[in-house]
């Protein structure tokens, strides 16, 4: 592997990080928003005077418990640690003190380049795989709390709907 095709992957998992960093904000606005539609629904439905009141608190409680988890699955994308590449003073320090070190041993096979090159490189990987694994799991996460934010409204419409007939049945009679 050569240093190019080792900065481009570097680099494409540092931008996907970044992508995975502005998923959180759409979490954010979306656990929001479904919060807050768990809290008027429970309002309405409060206090429950009917058995078909209490199926859709049932249903609102169900929808409750998979929404708490689905916020706590979408925390736990943000502990992560991204390996980056050392600063440019530290890049600039290591490559003269390699010029030094064969300017001063020219007995020595090899180059400072070179050596300069296969550290490089090396960091390079790590870093980019480090960082490929983090966006993975990331991912796998977000994607989790999406599906069962999607449970949550699932539920939550059907016990607005139970709750709904209750209020419809009430009136009737």
């Amino acid at each position: 592997m050569n240093t190019d095709l080792a900065k481009e992957l570097y680099f494409k998992e540092l931008d996907d990080k970044a992508q995975q960093d502005n998923r959180l904000g759409v979490h954010v606005a979306a656990v929001s928003v479904v919060g807050g539609a768990l809290v008027v629904l429970v309002r309405w439905a409060w206090p429950p005077a009917t058995t078909l009141a209490w199926a859709g608190l049932v249903l609102w409680v169900a929808a409750a418990v998979v929404y708490i988890l689905a916020v706590v699955w979408a925390l736990r994308v943000v502990r992560f640690r991204y390996e980056k590449l050392a600063v440019p003073d530290q890049l600039l320090t290591y490559s003269r003190d390699l010029d030094a070190y064969y300017s001063t041993h020219p007995e020595d096979k090899g180059a400072a380049s070179t050596d300069f090159d296969d550290s490089l490189l090396e960091k390079l990987c790590h870093a980019a795989t480090v960082n490929s694994n983090n966006n993975v799991i990331r991912s796998e996460r977000f994607y989790t709390a999406a599906i069962m934010l999607l449970v949550v409204v699932i539920l939550a419409a059907a016990s607005t709907g139970v709750l709904g007939l209750d209020q419809v049945l009430q009136y009737l009679t």
